[in-house]
């Protein structure tokens, strides 16, 4: 990481420390957070919109980079939003409940966005495609799968994504001792192999102190040992894991040093999944935080 990315990082995390510093000057010492999975989901968006466009809005107004995340938050919304249409096509003509009118307002506002921010003038194409819609994809893939996943993010118990994206089978395989044809499409279901007892006494456990043990201590989550990859594994594994790994490390140890946390009323946080590709979840993940540092180490 060079010392670009260490102070877009380092700003990013700071301004949203002094954000929750604030509140509990606000509220006499403390403060209750509603929902701390959206914080986390806020400053990981942040951080991947520094990285993928910092050196894109150097000629343009600061309002650009509202612009980018307000069309980031909207597209992730529409992504995973589960439309009528999809089960029955039939009813796409009635646009019921007008998602589609929203996807093309929000594509739309994408395009205006990336003519400003992103592309340069030009009429080589790669693939059959134009640097635009290059840039694009590029750039949805990017900041898409970078943000949602960081903030909900914990390696074993509950990964970001219940399935790992799936594989196509290139030629007839064996696997398992099943016959698989060329063509047929693999998923993977991450949950139950980390979650396997056989690998893990006591699997729903939430006991991190294992992996200090002799049999645990050296697997890697970076796709090496199949015990642990919530990254996928192979040449199609997660380009963005060590960025992503770095990103949960920094985050939390600033949250953890500025602040003593808490639940409210020391009541256990409702760990349920909400349904989705990704496994954010189901309700909101309200705690309680105290600084535990000197006023001027806020600012």
């Amino acid at each position: 990481m060079d010392f670009f990315d260490s102070y877009y990082e380092n700003t990013e995390i700071n301004t949203s420390i002094k954000y929750l510093y604030n509140l509990c000057s606000n509220e006499k010492g403390k403060a209750r957070i509603a929902d701390m999975q959206q914080w986390l989901l806020d400053i990981a968006l942040d951080l991947m919109m520094r990285t993928v466009i910092r050196n894109g809005i150097s000629n343009v107004d600061e309002e650009e980079p509202r612009r980018w995340k307000k069309m980031m938050e909207d597209t992730m919304r529409l992504m995973f939003m589960p439309v009528l249409s999809d089960s029955i096509p039939l009813l796409k003509w009635f646009d019921i409940g007008g998602v589609e009118k929203e996807m093309i307002k929000v594509s739309k506002e994408m395009d205006e966005i990336v003519d400003v921010c992103a592309v340069e003038e030009g009429d080589a194409e790669f693939g059959r495609h134009s640097p635009y819609t290059i840039v694009k994809a590029t750039v949805m893939t990017m900041v898409g799968a970078g943000s949602d996943t960081t903030a909900v993010e914990t390696f074993r118990i509950h990964p970001p994504g219940a399935l790992l994206i799936p594989r196509e089978f290139s030629e007839d395989c064996i696997v398992g001792g099943y016959h698989v044809p060329k063509g047929t499409m693999l998923f993977i279901n991450l949950y139950k192999l980390q979650r396997d007892p056989k690998t893990y006494p006591d699997p729903s456990e939430f006991k991190p102190e294992r992996f200090l043990e002799p049999m645990y201590k050296d697997i890697d989550p970076r796709g090496r040992h199949y015990e642990l990859f919530p990254f996928g594994a192979g040449r199609r594994s997660c380009p963005g894991l060590n960025l992503g790994i770095q990103n949960v490390h920094l985050i939390l140890a600033h949250l953890l040093h500025a602040f003593d946390v808490s639940t409210v009323d020391d009541q256990l946080v409702d760990m349920t999944a909400s349904v989705g590709l990704i496994t954010r979840k189901a309700a909101p993940v309200e705690i309680l935080i105290t600084p535990r540092l000197s006023q001027d180490l806020y600012y």
